[in-house]
């Protein structure tokens, strides 16, 4: 098939999907061909990862499936993508656009999403910033090959763009663990931000007085960590050594938090958001699990055959599990949609809420601290 019908065929598929809803945003996918923007990506297979572009076969129909397209690799770990076009279009829909906003993207990548922002605002209203500036420069060349001359800048995203601020709409393609100040700060009052979270993608409206509120996408949304900002990564054998006799054994004693069960998509969600500042998992053996809270040092090891866990650190995080899940059956299993944030302007703790923001159930987002 030609890549005209592959294309067509794929935005037939985001609209039935209920992703692509609004004629401008079919429009600009429609004429933004995504083919420009990832000539070549990675692929893995049996052997490991493979180099794709036009020279293969099933390039073509890789590039117009709904796919992420690993752009770059950190050794063996995808550390920038293009997202999924579905991902995408939920996301541009959300971003809610009027024909004269400005719209900073924190995370250039393919220049793919950038395209498509400049077709249906206009370039001179685009801004897009990447820290990797050897694909900055690719997608700056790609979209001017395209028609569109947004400001393309290199830079830590984590700081926005102050040169072309205020802006109307920030969106940002990569995952903080909390909202960066300066996106507030470079927003104008009644503005929108869609800032990334772990599995969740927070609707902030900027008020007034500087702060910025909203609740949560009901979309799963799950985005790389903006390179950078994350905590440094154990190896395998370092979080093993975490596990040592100062811990604490017991019956895990609640067969539900540790079997799959339907309806409970919310929950992980919310666990991330307010126990894991930065969660790691090992499968240790056959029976055993090991979950490690990066930022504090927390843990659980589980054994499923004997039905019991293992915890040390400073928390004990399969308690604090146990209590939140309980609490969360006894609101009626909430969505995603029903949990916000509240960014204060004074720089304080951010805050997740049920419901409405000034609800008894809230919690300062794990993992926050001063920037």
């Amino acid at each position: 098939m030609t890549l005209d019908i592959l294309r067509s065929d794929l935005i037939s598929g985001l609209v039935e999907g209920g992703a692509l809803r609004s004629p401008g945003w079919r429009r600009a996918f429609e004429r933004v061909r995504r083919e420009v923007f990832v000539p070549r990506f990675w692929s893995e297979t049996n052997e490991g990862w493979e180099l794709v572009d036009g020279s293969w076969p099933e390039w073509a129909e890789m590039v117009y499936s709904d796919r992420l397209l690993v752009l770059r690799l950190d050794g063996d770990e995808p550390c920038s993508s293009s997202s999924m076009p579905s991902v995408m279009a939920t996301m541009l829909e959300a971003l809610a656009v009027r024909d004269d906003d400005t719209v900073l993207e924190i995370g250039t990548g393919s220049g793919y999403n950038a395209a498509l922002l400049c077709d249906r605002l206009g370039s001179n209203r685009i801004t897009t910033i990447d820290c990797d500036i050897e694909l900055m420069e690719a997608a700056r060349r790609r979209l001017s090959g395209h028609g569109y001359e947004p400001t393309v800048a290199a830079g830590d995203g984590f700081f926005g763009y102050a040169p072309n601020a205020p802006y109307d709409r920030i969106i940002a393609t990569c995952r903080v663990r909390q909202v960066p100040r300066a996106w507030i700060t470079q927003t104008r009052a009644g503005g929108l931000i869609l800032a990334m979270l772990p599995y969740a993608m927070a609707q902030l409206t900027v008020g007034q007085d500087g702060s910025a509120e909203g609740r949560f996408h009901h979309f799963p949304f799950g985005f790389m960590d903006m390179q950078g900002h994350r905590p440094r990564q154990l190896s395998r054998s370092e979080l093993l050594a975490l596990v040592d006799e100062a811990g604490e054994t017991r019956p895990y004693g609640h067969p539900a938090l540790v079997r799959e069960e339907k309806g409970r998509e919310a929950y992980p969600f919310l666990t991330r958001l307010v126990i894991f500042g930065h969660r790691a998992d090992v499968q240790v053996d056959g029976s055993r699990y090991l979950v490690v809270d990066l930022w504090d040092s927390s843990w659980s090891l589980y054994d499923h055959e004997k039905e019991t866990v293992t915890e040390g650190g400073p928390r004990r995080l399969w308690d604090i599990e146990v209590g939140l899940y309980d609490a969360w059956c006894s609101w009626g299993r909430p969505p995603r949609e029903r949990f916000g944030l509240t960014v204060p302007a004074d720089g304080g703790p951010q805050e997740v809420w049920l419901d409405d923001p000034r609800s008894e159930h809230r919690w300062t987002l794990a993992g926050w601290g001063p920037e």
